[in-house]
């Protein structure tokens, strides 16, 4: 195995890729397979079957790995430091070429992952493999026991060369185009992909055949997309298009619908009666323009331009719905972050519509007047559903799947609009997401119910913000995790079931992850985000489900530094415009408790300042950004004296007081450590501190004395100083503002 790059003699470690990362890229202790070894780890497979690749696939001439090699290996795309960023060779291929075996796996598995489920991949991938492999070996356990891991590779390895992007988009193109239904493929149709990938491998004695038809749309646009990215020897052919004489090189895939019987009278209607029959999710949402995801519902131009309207009348309804981090009862167990839902035209419901009553207060998490005014229109269109005490409102829409369509496409509106409030999009290579939903869903309907009825509930009284929210909820980061996995990242039921407290992001067609996982929460607007992310699911450990956990360990800054006289300085002289260089985080498997789990690495120029799970920062953060602390109603006088501790004096120790030994000295300077524009450096010590005993206090007003004022010299919320204090008490008192028992992070 090599993890060399081949364009001079680069190595991930001359990218900037800590040793950490390199055991993660490369799945050191995981039983995983990544980009940077499916290529060893398939020989190997192929070894120990004791099979050729050539015999393999008997089809002469269909990989061209060379060419597939200058193609695709040219640009990777990795997730580092969490940012994604792209490695390119000045001059051609930046890794090594693979094997043949595998350049045909990850360009089936591109094509597999952008049109069917994950759990269908499996299932296709199991039976054409099977079928390769059973004129060879009699045996194969051992092959189905190892196939989920060198799927992970194939898709890995095809994610970071960009080939999963270009399937997507030619996917979606084909849409377009109208040359298929929407959705991904459903599992009805796998066996009909699987007999076409053994017609196109030549296996089963089919290597002399060059034609092959199909009734399936679905399995033609699966033609198109391998011939786009790879496997260019096919010509896939329409059902109106000439067949021109086949060349001996060539591959003849041929649409045929004619054998699909709608009882329609024209292609519109077939294709709407083709549209309602499909039962498949997978449906792509583009995030620049969200409510074109129902534009494409079955039915006329009419009726989708009416979803349209009531999408974008359910993203209004959720625009006045505010979002806060917040911290719910622990009940002596460890606190549970959680967000705070308020909405300025919160009413309750009161005397209205019986069906109308359950919709609102069982599919939404705060009642308002927008919600009652568009559910009972709804409902006021469709008099068919005026026996609704005999079935049930529910029950009722399931039935009539044109009221159904009305509901279900406001309720997705108002949903996408409330969950982009927690949402950072900002690391997409392209902007789009993938919802978990079907068209006349009343399953949608039954689980966001479930996910209310579990997750949410009203603020406790005697909180803080009780009587700030009257009439706020909580909801769970368990349950917002499940919503974004259904809205968002196209995760599968049986993984939101999988979704427990200790979660922190999910593998689905994207990926959806806690900020925390990033290394960077170090303010309130932040804290309660996640974001999306396309790059390689492999970079962050999971579990076999692509449920991705916090880890439980913890490592902290060995021992406090002993600072000198040599380190005062006046508080208004230091410079806080020099910007350092900042930490960087990494995503790595916790080690020394379970491979699966995840921990949060902080480094400074390479070296290890500590280690974090993410439900640490999360707890530490929901605490600092909901919890009323100790405030104080000026700061430290322009004269005081601080003991200045550099950024990187931090990497082995960090200053700390040791308040109860005999020489502390309460009448010591106060610490500052400039972390100015430094985000991780923040998240890291504002943790660290908070976690050994310090509270963040509240500055009431600024300090213009030293020109700490926001408002005159334009400040953002990430430069602003960040005080710490070693007791908690209401106010603070002006006496101890400038001694040891106040940390500043400025």
């Amino acid at each position: 195995m090599s993890l060399s790059f081949t364009a001079n003699s680069l190595t991930l470690a001359n990218w900037g890729f800590s040793a950490g990362d390199i055991a993660t890229l490369a799945a050191a202790g995981r039983a995983a397979v990544t980009w940077a070894t499916n290529n060893f780890k398939d020989r190997g497979l192929l070894e120990f079957m004791k099979v050729d690749a050539e015999d393999l696939v008997p089809r002469k001439g269909l990989i061209d790995p060379v060419a597939l090699h200058k193609r695709w290996d040219v640009r990777m795309t990795l997730l580092q430091n969490g940012e994604r960023v792209v490695i390119e060779g000045p001059s051609g291929p930046v890794v090594e070429n693979m094997n043949i075996f595998s350049w045909f796996m990850t360009i089936i598995t591109s094509a597999m992952d952008a049109t069917l489920q994950r759990s269908s991949i499996k299932q296709a991938m199991s039976s054409f493999l099977t079928a390769l492999f059973k004129e060879h070996v009699d045996e194969l356990d051992y092959l189905q026991r190892e196939l989920p891991h060198h799927i992970q590779g194939w898709i890995s390895a095809a994610v970071v060369r960009n080939i999963i992007s270009q399937a997507r988009t030619v996917w979606h193109r084909l849409l377009d185009r109208e040359l298929r239904l929407p959705g991904d493929i459903p599992k009805e149709d796998v066996p009909e992909i699987v007999r076409f990938l053994v017609w196109l491998a030549g296996a089963n004695k089919q290597k002399e055949c060059k034609r092959f038809e199909t009734t399936s749309s679905d399995v033609f646009a699966f033609a198109i997309i391998l011939e786009s990215i790879g496997l260019d020897v096919i010509d896939a052919i329409g059902e109106t298009e000439d067949e021109v004489e086949a060349i001996e090189s060539r591959l003849v895939v041929k649409f045929t619908p004619g054998a699909i019987a709608t009882g329609s009278t024209s292609d519109e209607e077939a294709r709407s009666v083709l549209s309602r029959q499909r039962k498949c999710s997978g449906m792509r949402i583009p995030l620049q323009c969200m409510e074109e995801c129902v534009s494409i519902w079955p039915g006329t131009a009419d009726q989708n331009n009416q979803r349209r309207v009531l999408f974008k009348d359910g993203l209004t309804a959720s625009e006045t719905l505010c979002v806060t981090a917040y911290q719910s009862a622990s009940n002596g167990k460890r606190p549970s972050p959680a967000y705070m839902l308020s909405d300025k035209t919160h009413r309750d419901i009161g005397r209205t519509d019986t069906a109308v009553y359950r919709i609102v207060s069982e599919c939404f998490p705060i009642p308002t007047p927008a919600l009652i005014d568009a559910i009972s229109q709804i409902l006021r269109q469709n008099p068919e559903l005026h026996d609704r005490e005999r079935l049930g409102i529910f029950r009722q829409l399931e039935e009539n799947p044109e009221s159904l369509s009305k509901v279900q496409v406001f309720v997705l509106g108002y949903y996408y609009g409330m969950l982009r409030k927690f949402l950072d999009d900002s690391k997409l290579s392209i902007l789009e997401a993938y919802g978990s939903w079907r068209w006349f869903d009343a399953r949608l309907l039954s689980r966001l119910r479930m996910v209310l009825s579990e997750y949410s509930g009203p603020i406790e009284r005697g909180t803080s913000i009780t009587a700030i929210h009257s009439g706020g909820a909580f909801l769970g980061q368990e349950g917002i995790l499940k919503l974004l996995g259904m809205f968002f990242a196209g995760a599968e039921e049986d993984q939101l079931r999988a979704l427990d407290k200790s979660a922190v992001g999910i593998h689905g067609k994207i990926s959806v992850v806690a900020n925390s996982l990033l290394g960077s929460i170090n303010f309130k607007s932040s804290a309660t985000h996640f974001c999306l992310l396309d790059t390689d699911p492999t970079a962050i450990p999971s579990n076999a489900r692509g449920i991705i956990s916090s880890g439980i360990q913890d490592s902290n800054i060995p021992k406090p530094l002993m600072l000198s006289d040599d380190h005062l300085q006046d508080i208004d002289k230091v410079d806080r415009k020099r910007i350092g260089e900042d930490f960087t985080s990494h995503i790595e498997p916790d080690w020394e408790n379970d491979v699966q789990q995840c921990q949060i690495v902080f480094r400074y120029k390479g070296r290890l300042v500590g280690r974090m799970a993410p439900t640490t920062l999360e707890e530490v953060w929901t605490k600092v950004t909901t919890k009323k602390g100790p405030q104080m109603s000026q700061g430290p006088p322009s004269s005081a004296k601080v003991y200045v501790a550099e950024i990187d004096t931090l990497v082995y120790n960090c200053p700390q007081p040791d308040f109860g030994s005999e020489e502390f000295d309460p009448d010591q300077p106060s610490i500052l450590i400039p972390t100015q524009a430094m985000t991780k450096a923040r998240t890291f010590l504002l943790a660290h501190y908070c976690r050994t005993g310090y509270f963040r206090a509240e500055l009431v007003d600024p300090w213009p004395e030293i020109g700490w004022n926001p408002e005159r010299s334009g400040q953002v919320d990430s430069d602003l100083p960040i005080i710490l204090y070693s007791d908690f008490s209401y106010c603070i008192p002006n006496e101890v503002l400038d001694t040891g028992r106040v940390i500043i992070l400025a």
